[in-house]
């Protein structure tokens, strides 16, 4: 399980004015939509993380 590395309110408070995530996946992919749910499930804790979902 990921982690991150700095406090979820910060996130927040930056997320409120108006920070955009870029998210950097890297690993041995054997197809393109086998890379893509590996962005969705970060993306996906991300927003758990700090309650935007």
């Amino acid at each position: 399980m990921a982690t991150l590395p700095f406090h979820t309110d910060t996130l927040r408070e930056l997320y409120s004015q108006g920070l955009r995530v870029s998210l950097m996946v890297s690993g041995d992919f054997s197809d393109g939509e086998q890379a893509f749910r590996a962005i969705g499930r970060a993306f996906e804790l991300i927003c758990r993380r700090v309650k935007l979902l």
